[in-house]
């Protein structure tokens, strides 16, 4: 089985917008002390975490726990695509315009890459993150990400995949 466990740093902050002079959190429980809510039909919950497989496509399949501010998933199959499973957060709000600042903790079971989206849910499905494949070992490593939101779309859109 693969494991990823992934912290979100609250320290640093979780997509914030760095043009502001108090930074601010834009996600829903970025420091992780809720269950993680599975999301099988469109349109997706908005402001909690869920986690998303594409089951019927690929057969990939995980499961997720929450601990300690540390989301732990298991992935059983991973299915074919990187972004066939998926963690994800629906519905903060960007301005076009603006810079951002995603921080977050993670480490793998072994050395494995891992996608990071941050954009546009359906439609084109543009990503404003300008780098999106991340590297995972199997140590603790803080990873930050700066973007910009040259575009905004009418629901926007967080994942690790």
């Amino acid at each position: 089985m693969k494991s990823i466990l992934l912290k979100l740093l609250f320290v640093s902050g979780v997509l914030l917008s760095t043009q502001r002079i108090a930074a601010r959190n834009l996600l829903v429980d970025s420091v992780f002390t809720t269950s993680i809510t599975p999301y099988y039909t469109d349109p997706p919950p908005l402001n909690q975490w869920v986690s998303w497989a594409n089951y019927y496509g690929t057969g990939a399949s995980f499961s997720t726990s929450v601990k300690d501010g540390v989301c732990s998933y298991i992935i059983d199959n991973p299915g074919t695509n990187m972004f066939d499973v998926q963690l994800a957060q629906y519905g903060f709000n960007l301005t076009l315009n603006h810079r951002y600042r995603l921080s977050f903790a993670v480490k793998a079971d072994q050395e494995r890459d891992f996608g990071v989206f941050i954009g546009e849910f359906q439609g084109s499905w543009t990503n404003l993150n300008p780098a999106y494949v991340r590297h995972a070992t199997s140590d603790w490593q803080s990873i930050t990400i700066d973007f910009d939101a040259t575009a905004v779309f009418s629901l926007h859109k967080l994942s690790f995949e």
